[in-house]
C-alpha cells in the first residue's frame, strides 16, 4: 500500500471539495506548521484534504497521530523536526526529502519515477523551521 501525505500551503481559494487541482497546490516547507495535508492513495487514486489539527493550530494531535489516523505509510516533505521524524520512522513510515514550493503534481511524478531521496535524520532538538528548541 502506498498512501502519501504531503504538507501543502494554504490554498483554500484553489481547493474545491469536489475537485483538487494538483497543479495549483504547492508543498509547504514546514511539515508541522502546514495548515493542510493532502493524502494521496496511490492504489485507489483518491485524494483527501485534511486540516492540520496539531498543537500549532490549537489541536491536540501530533504529526505521528495524524499519520496513524489516516493510515499513511509515506511522507513527502521539505523539512521536518527531529521529534516527528523519529516518531514516524519508529512507526515504519517512509519519509522522502523534497524541494519546497513544488507543485503537488510534479512532486507525485518525481516520487513515482523514483527521483526522490530518503530524508536524513535532522539534528537532535531541531524543529521544523530549522531552529533549535531551547
Amino acid at each position: 500500500m502506498t498512501r502519501l501525505l504531503i504538507p501543502i500551503k494554504n490554498n483554500s481559494d484553489l481547493v474545491n471539495r469536489d475537485f483538487i487541482d494538483l497543479n495549483k497546490l504547492f508543498v509547504e516547507p514546514k511539515f508541522g506548521r502546514t495548515p493542510y495535508y493532502l493524502i494521496v492513495d496511490q492504489i485507489d487514486q483518491e485524494l483527501k484534504l485534511i486540516q492540520n489539527t496539531n498543537h500549532h493550530f490549537g489541536g491536540t494531535d501530533t504529526p505521528v497521530s495524524i499519520v496513524a489516523k489516516n493510515a499513511v505509510d509515506t511522507i513527502l516533505a521539505a523539512q521536518m523536526g527531529y521529534g516527528p521524524y523519529i516518531g514516524l520512522r519508529n512507526n515504519n513510515v517512509h519519509i522522502y526529502q523534497v524541494e519546497s514550493n513544488l507543485s503537488v503534481n510534479l512532486l507525485i511524478n518525481k516520487f513515482n519515477s523514483g527521483e526522490l531521496k530518503t530524508m536524513q535524520l535532522p539534528p537532535e532538538g531541531m524543529c521544523c523551521s530549522g531552529k533549535r528548541h531551547n
